[in-house]
């Protein structure tokens, strides 16, 4: 689409008060294997969820707007790097995880934006400056990923990181 003119970033909440995926569970048979599941891996896939609430978003635009626009959903799914729109829209800042980071929320969230020819106004969040970087001296997360994957702050080689 190469006349895109607005891009609206959508962030789905997956943090819950269940126990963490850390906290150990009581095996029900100690000759069975266990593990823990990632929590983003609860529920259902998280793309098509995502995208089906775009694609209502996407639709509602429809009903709301006369003129002839187009209008591309993506959850993981395109040339779009959901979470550096996601800062810019005013969402995050970037850690040095390299993940987007919410003051509330942490890293407990899923991003998808929808692209769109419409020339929208913005909202009072994204005329803000970006949010700043809040992670200060703070090393935690470099230093808790097994794999070592991140060569220095907001840098990670992918021959580090773990598969998926």
């Amino acid at each position: 689409m190469p006349e895109i003119r607005s891009v609206i970033v959508g962030l789905l909440n997956y943090s819950t008060e269940k126990p963490l995926s850390t906290d150990p569970a009581v095996p029900s048979d100690e000759h069975k294997p266990s593990g823990w599941i990632s929590r983003y891996a609860w529920g259902d896939d998280y793309h098509d969820v995502l995208r089906v609430r775009l694609d209502t978003l996407a639709g509602s635009l429809r009903e709301r707007f006369t003129e002839e626009f187009e209008a591309r959903a993506y959850v993981d799914t395109g040339p779009v790097q959901e979470r550096v729109l996601a800062k810019h829209a005013g969402l995050g800042w970037l850690g040095k995880n390299t993940l987007l980071l919410n003051q509330m929320l942490g890293s407990f969230f899923f991003l998808g934006v929808i692209l769109t020819t419409l020339d929208l106004e913005t909202d009072a969040r994204s005329r803000r400056a970006a949010a700043p970087d809040l992670c200060g001296s703070c090393r935690r997360c470099l230093d808790a990923c097994p794999t070592q994957a991140f060569v220095e702050p907001y840098s990670w080689t992918p021959e580090n990181a773990s598969p998926i």
